[in-house]
C-alpha cells in the first residue's frame, strides 16, 4: 500500500514497508504511479508538441532576423538597385512579374523600402512602396514576439495564440497592397 502527500515543491511517494526516512522525489509536474514510474499530468504539454512549437518560432524568429540583418547592411543605389554589402554588384531583379512583363507587381519595392527603413530613410520607403512600412513593421513585431512564445513554451505554458490576428493582418497588408498597385496604375500607368 502507498501513499502520496503533495507539497509546493515535490511529490512524496512513501511505502509501508520502508522507514519514513527513504523517500523518492519528482519534480511537481510529474506524477508518480504506484509502479514507481513517472507520468506526465493532466493539462502539461507533451514534449513532441513544445519541440515542435519550439522549432517553429526559432525558424521563424531567425527568418525576421535575418530580413532585418539583410535590410541593415544591404545599400539602394540611384533608387532602383540593391547592392551587395561592400561591392558595386546590384542583387538580381527579384520580381518575375516584372523580369518577364517589365511592370511592376503589387510587392514590387519592398526590398527597398526595407533597406531604407532599416537606414531611417522614411521619405525613400514611402516611395518605393507604401504598404512597405507595415510589412516592416509585422517583420519587426516577430523578434519580440517570438521570443516571449519560446520563454513561454520553456516554463510549460502554451504559447499564444494569434491566428486570427495574423489572418486579419496578412489579408489587410494584402488587400492595401493591391490597393496601392491599383492607385500607382490609375496615377501614372503601371509601375516600372
Amino acid at each position: 500500500m502507498s501513499r502520496r502527500k503533495d507539497r509546493k515543491n515535490s511529490v512524496t511517494l512513501q511505502e509501508t514497508n520502508i522507514d519514513r526516512s527513504s523517500t523518492v522525489t519528482a519534480p511537481v509536474d510529474a506524477e508518480i504511479t504506484d509502479a514507481g514510474t513517472t507520468e506526465t499530468p493532466r493539462g502539461a504539454l507533451p514534449q513532441a508538441y513544445v519541440r515542435s512549437e519550439k522549432r517553429h518560432h526559432l525558424v521563424l524568429l531567425a527568418l525576421a532576423g535575418l530580413v532585418l540583418l539583410l535590410s541593415a547592411v544591404l545599400n539602394v543605389r540611384d533608387e532602383r538597385y540593391v547592392l551587395i554589402p561592400g561591392t558595386t554588384i546590384p542583387l538580381p531583379e527579384l520580381c518575375t512579374m516584372k523580369r518577364v512583363s517589365g511592370w511592376g507587381c503589387p510587392g514590387c519595392g519592398l526590398t527597398r523600402c526595407f533597406v531604407s527603413l532599416a537606414h531611417g530613410d522614411l521619405t525613400a520607403a514611402l516611395s518605393y512602396n507604401p504598404v512597405g512600412i507595415l510589412v516592416f513593421a509585422f517583420v519587426v513585431a516577430q523578434v519580440p514576439y517570438r521570443l516571449v512564445q519560446l520563454h513561454r513554451l520553456s516554463r510549460g505554458n502554451e504559447p499564444y495564440h494569434s491566428f486570427r490576428f495574423v489572418g486579419w493582418a496578412m489579408g489587410t497588408i494584402g488587400v492595401l497592397m493591391f490597393l496601392q498597385w491599383g492607385i500607382q496604375i490609375v496615377l501614372g500607368g503601371l509601375p516600372q
